[in-house]
């Protein structure tokens, strides 16, 4: 006669001794991975400094790149000299906001710009002409082509933001926030 086991021991299919038995916990045995983490992104760090000379320098730039197309603006906008002296419009008011928007325009291209890789000048340059074609360049020519305006007028306008956006690209490709341990 044999002698009686346990009803835990005496099973002898192979599931129910695998359920029961604990996995191996041997050298030999790989271990799952922990699931990849992204890796962390650097803090975003705006740079009000160079914010600010962007816009300062890309005004100045805008102005000189008017005064020097003046006529050929004036004349693709279908106006005068004259209308642009007397329009009433307060020029502070103008001055304002040309400076605001170039400095959103700034602060936008170099949260692109540090989002995207690192920051250097090459890469500012590069940003600044893929957001000049994908948004600048695309967008007035859309403009031009339902207002009937010239392509002289397109490339005065669209030049002058191309060359804009790319100096605007270099100053926040340069200029690195420090960061104060």
């Amino acid at each position: 006669m044999e002698p009686k086991t346990p009803p835990s021991a005496a099973s002898s299919t192979p599931s129910s001794s695998a359920a029961s038995t604990p996995p191996s916990t041997s050298s030999s045995t790989p271990h799952p991975m922990p699931p990849a983490t992204p890796p962390a992104r650097p803090p975003f760090r705006l740079n009000p400094l160079a914010i600010v000379f962007a816009a300062i320098l890309c005004f100045l730039l805008e102005t000189g790149w008017y005064a020097y197309f003046r006529d050929p603006w004036l004349a693709g906008i279908g106006r005068t000299r004259d209308w642009l002296m007397n329009t009433g419009v307060n020029p502070a008011l103008q001055y304002v906001t040309a400076l605001v928007a170039l400095a959103v325009m700034a602060a936008v291209m170099s949260y692109f710009l540090q989002r995207t890789g690192r920051q250097t000048v090459l890469r500012g340059v590069w940003v600044a002409f893929w957001m000049w074609l994908g948004v600048v360049a695309t967008v007035l020519a859309t403009q031009y082509a339902f207002e009937v305006r010239t392509w002289r007028l397109y490339a005065i306008n669209a030049g002058f933001w191309l060359v804009d956006m790319i100096v605007m690209g270099i100053i926040v490709g340069a200029w690195k926030t420090r960061v104060h341990v």
